[in-house]
């Protein structure tokens, strides 16, 4: 008799390739088109996603030669067998603060954003202390059980993406896409640091792919959540730019927003088209966070390795709480954002490779 297939601990290539593209989406979607639009004139702004998109596979692929290198091993196990123990320690406790802090940020934005357009007279304290909650419910759950939610999520998230941009296609001016090509070179390469802050989260493969139950494919899978990405920021990038012009959307705190904002249903049974938009992104925002906090959470369990899973919750949510409430202000909210975007460049390329090519100096493979 065959086991049930979802009755176990591992996952496949859906799960991890949706994982990515879950985690990389996040806020990216709501404030790309305004930091990308600042960068480059008229709709220049798609080359840069496309370049952004090709470095993060190649990204993708050198973090897939990395744990395909060490089949089954977790992050920590084939650290310490690169780089010696000690440093493994240093290195999963950075990695640890790093996706505490993401989660943190991710949890601040959301309170944000659903302030301002969702919960104009609740205070941000509790919208943060009421997603903070849902998130350490979900993380008290089984890790497989995270990754698989996002297989429910994203099939949702897609068809809406799709219908914000299609409801608004009566909308969009041709006229808004010019001049095309007349970005200086340097200004370009602006708007490829912009994007690449937009697919950090390519780095839960790390962590992840020793669940995966047939890890020759992880590379595969992860270009594929990463391709999926690139294509929906294209086309609501350059909606944005169609619907409102290079100048307004720079303008604008969260263009994909007024995007949804802009939807008209025909027949007029349904008047508030962002509210079903808010209603998924909010799906996307809460399995980022989940994944960034059970990351965070790995990560330490595995430097301190004492105590039960429910004590290391208790001690983190807090320090979560604290970090999204610490920004007084949404500018400054954006500048924390920013500061872990980059880190999260060094941990999703710079360290990945450093370690493979440390591995292959030293020879150190997973079979010892």
């Amino acid at each position: 008799m065959n086991s049930f297939e979802y009755g176990d601990k591992e996952i496949g290539f859906k799960e991890i390739a949706v994982g990515v593209a879950s985690m990389i989406l996040g806020v990216s979607i709501i404030t790309l088109p305004r930091g990308l639009a600042a960068r480059t004139n008229g709709s220049d702004g798609w080359i840069s996603i496309l370049i952004t998109g090709v470095i993060a596979c190649l990204a993708a692929s050198i973090i897939a030669a990395l744990v395909n290198r060490f089949p089954r091993q977790s992050f920590f196990q084939y650290t310490s067998r690169i780089v010696s123990k000690p440093i493994a320690y240093v290195i999963t406790f950075l990695f640890g603060l790093y996706f505490l802090a993401l989660s943190a940020f991710v949890i601040r934005m959301t309170a944000n954003i659903s302030s301002m357009y969702l919960f104009v007279q609740t205070p941000k304290e509790v919208l943060v202390l009421t997603f903070l909650l849902v998130t350490v419910y979900a993380v008290a759950g089984t890790r497989v059980a995270i990754l698989r939610l996002n297989l429910m999520f994203m099939p949702i998230v897609l068809v809406v993406a799709a219908g914000v941009v299609l409801m608004n296609f009566s909308f969009f001016d041709y006229e808004n896409l010019w001049p095309l090509l007349t970005t200086d070179w340097k200004d370009s390469l602006l708007g490829i640091r912009e994007t690449m802050l937009s697919f950090i989260g390519i780095e839960v493969v790390l962590f992840y792919a020793m669940y995966m139950n047939r890890p020759k494919k992880v590379g595969k899978a992860s270009i594929i959540g990463i391709g999926l990405i690139t294509l929906l920021y294209l086309f609501i990038y350059v909606f944005c730019i169609g619907v409102f012009s290079n100048e307004v959307t720079q303008n604008i705190i969260y263009p994909t927003v007024e995007l949804a904002r802009e939807v008209q249903v025909p027949g007029q049974f349904f008047e508030r088209f962002e509210s079903i938009f808010f209603t998924v992104w909010l799906m996307t925002i809460f399995n980022t966070a989940t994944m960034a906090y059970d990351i965070a959470l790995m990560s330490f369990r595995w430097i301190f390795r004492k105590g039960k899973k429910i004590v290391y919750l208790s001690i983190l949510s807090p320090i979560i709480l604290l970090t999204a409430m610490t920004p007084p202000t949404l500018v400054d909210s954006i500048r924390l954002g920013t500061q872990i975007s980059y880190a999260g460049v060094f941990f999703s390329l710079a360290l990945p490779i450093i370690l493979l090519l440390i591995a292959k100096v030293r020879g150190v493979k997973g079979d010892g």
